[in-house]
């Protein structure tokens, strides 16, 4: 039996699981999700990454987080720039919760492991210059640098 922390409580969670998306509902319904509970929305149009990938953790069968991934795409000079793996590497581009926990620390977790089995050998992300970054960080991501735009790049190497 897993458990995970809420902001109150413990909550006893049966089963914990990593799910990716491909029914194109499902994928709608998680980017109005994510449009809702993330402070900047969803990412609008495909054209921002190559190999878009969608995921949700599951507690119960209930939706607790999700997130968007995407490869360098457009921000292949970020990771030439930071030397980066361009081609065997994910950004995460957008992660919410939709439940009072830790869960989108375990979603990131989870996709860590996943990718990991894939072959991947690192997650990117960005946060702007005003926020911690602690969600990543207690996911195991470091923070490498800063960019141009002043976002804070954070890595989680998976090899």
């Amino acid at each position: 039996m897993l458990k995970a922390v809420s902001y109150e409580t413990t909550v006893k969670v049966q089963e914990l699981r990593l799910v990716e998306l491909e029914n194109p509902d499902e994928v709608n319904l998680l980017r109005r999700l994510i449009d809702k509970y993330h402070e900047f929305g969803c990412i609008k149009g495909s054209g921002l990454g190559k190999g878009l990938r969608h995921f949700v953790l599951e507690a119960d069968g209930f939706w607790v987080a999700g997130c968007i991934i995407h490869q360098a795409g457009a921000w292949a000079p970020m990771f030439i720039k930071w030397r980066l793996p361009v081609d065997n590497s994910y950004m995460v581009r957008r992660i919410a919760q939709f439940a009072p926990g830790h869960w989108a620390v375990m979603l990131l977790e989870k996709l860590a492991e996943k990718l990991r089995g894939e072959g991947k050998e690192m997650l990117v992300t960005t946060v702007i210059a005003e926020h911690s970054g602690a969600l990543y960080k207690k996911a195991g991501f470091e923070e490498i640098g800063v960019s141009k735009r002043g976002t804070k790049i954070l890595i989680r190497k998976l090899r």
